[in-house]
């Protein structure tokens, strides 16, 4: 599944969950944040061999994808501005 496909399945509910906790409880989004995060490095992992058995080079990989497209997730948007 492309990334693109990816971030329009997942989009809604992390927006969801940004608009429910943010509100009131945003520390709580921080854990979750990390954790999609986390789950996309490992998606890389499998998916690129250039990231084979390295979640260093993966996180670095979305870090690049991160930079070049910003609102691809939403949670990028509201964890990483700068």
């Amino acid at each position: 599944m492309p990334l693109g496909e990816i971030a329009r399945r997942i989009n809604p509910v992390l927006r969801g969950w940004i608009t429910y906790y943010g509100r009131f409880y945003q520390s709580a989004l921080y854990p979750v944040i990390a954790q999609v995060d986390l789950h996309l490095a490992k998606w890389i992992v499998r998916k690129h061999k250039r990231a084979r058995r390295s979640l260093v080079r993966a996180f670095e990989w979305l870090r690049r994808i991160r930079r070049d497209y910003p609102s691809l997730f939403v949670h990028w948007c509201l964890a990483y501005e700068s």
